[in-house]
């Protein structure tokens, strides 16, 4: 689709314009019909949304996915929600593209928010994946 392809291309810039968390860098927005909720990318940081869906102990680093997720429920409830699009993206260190589809800590947040669809990038370019509850 191409709603798809647009707010994947705003996701790819803004993980070429933030710095580096670790090999890649990630980033992931909400959408509601045609407007983005919020936007979040994965740090060095934690927050205690994360440590609940960790998927271990030592995964604590924020995730985009997690991110995103804390920064929409800033401004709606955790209902509205469900009536959302996640879209994730992943640029490597090296500049590449990158599956981001999302972990097991994250797919579990996905599902407690009732997020219905999520659409990730995958290692081919403008080709992405998609998940759908």
């Amino acid at each position: 689709m191409k709603r798809d392809t647009n707010y994947i291309s705003i996701l790819k810039k803004i993980t070429r314009d933030i710095p580096c968390a670790g090999n890649q860098t990630l980033a992931a927005c909400i959408v509601k019909g045609n407007k983005i909720i919020s936007f979040g990318h994965n740090q060095r940081k934690s927050h205690p949304l994360q440590i609940k869906f960790a998927k271990n102990p030592d995964a604590i680093f924020l995730h985009a996915e997690i991110d995103a997720i804390k920064n929409a429920l800033k401004d709606v409830n955790s209902s509205f929600l469900e009536q959302c699009t996640l879209y994730i993206a992943r640029t490597k260190k090296n500049g590449s593209e990158g599956i981001s589809k999302p972990c097991k800590g994250c797919r579990a947040a996905i599902e407690s928010f009732g997020i219905k669809r999520v659409v990730f990038t995958t290692e081919q370019e403008n080709i992405y994946g998609e998940m759908t509850r």
